[in-house]
């Protein structure tokens, strides 16, 4: 397919930086007998580009300097989906670590993933953003991390 789609796999391609390719890749390269460079074949998706406001190209290019959370950890709640093992991949694919309890303090490249139906004053205390999902997997697309377009601190009655 030429489309794209939020999969673990798909945004751990895009933070690794490699060139995601369509049917048309594999015909050119099998008339020329030999594979052909993949970053002049990278797929491309306008409605789904423009929905998420990012350009593949542009976000393939930018994992390859440097993926969009490397030096951040990030804790994930719970009652997140995807869960805290399904994020573990995307995460470490775009140069973050998955920390398995929650930040008791920030050092400032600390982020809190979590819902409204989290007991978010408890999270709060660490001191790091709480966000919601969407800041990894937009993030991830874009390869830029936007802390307070997905925070929750407007979102949520608690805060």
């Amino acid at each position: 397919t030429d489309k794209i789609k939020r999969t673990a796999k798909f945004l751990c391609a895009i933070g690794r930086g490699i060139p995601i390719v369509g049917e048309n890749w594999i015909k050119a390269s099998k008339k020329n007998k030999s594979f052909l460079d993949a970053t002049s074949f990278v797929i491309k998706d306008k409605e789904t580009e423009r929905k998420y406001k990012f350009a593949l190209s542009k976000s393939l290019a930018s994992a390859r300097q440097t993926p969009f959370l490397s030096g951040w950890s990030v804790f994930v709640t719970k009652s997140c989906e995807p869960t805290p093992e399904q994020f573990e991949p995307i995460i470490s694919c775009n140069g973050g670590t998955l920390l398995k309890k929650a930040p008791r303090g920030s050092d400032g490249n600390t982020i809190i993933i979590a819902t409204p139906s989290d007991k978010l004053t408890t999270l709060l205390k660490s001191g790091a953003p709480i966000c919601s999902p969407e800041l990894i997997l937009t993030g991830a697309l874009r390869q830029e991390l936007c802390i307070q377009e997905f925070s929750l601190r407007d979102k949520s009655p608690e805060l």
